[in-house]
């Protein structure tokens, strides 16, 4: 598989199935994307929500998105 390069279309994220819906390709097209995979299992995952809420809060804006799986 060939390296991505910076500033290239990320590949297609395929996912099971959404739970707050599908972010469709217009809204990602263009932006930052900030992809976090966790569990609801992982103690340090749990943890985390709070530092990802904050990330949020300061950088969520028009051009960054964050999404969680």
């Amino acid at each position: 598989m060939a390296q991505p390069q910076i500033g290239a279309p990320a590949p297609q994220i395929e996912v099971g199935a959404w739970i707050a819906g599908r972010p469709d390709a217009g809204r990602i097209a263009g932006r930052n994307v900030v992809l976090e995979f966790w569990g609801t299992h992982c103690g340090p995952c749990i943890a985390a929500i709070p530092h990802l809420n904050a990330l949020v809060d300061k950088y969520g804006s028009d051009r960054t998105l964050f999404i969680s799986l």
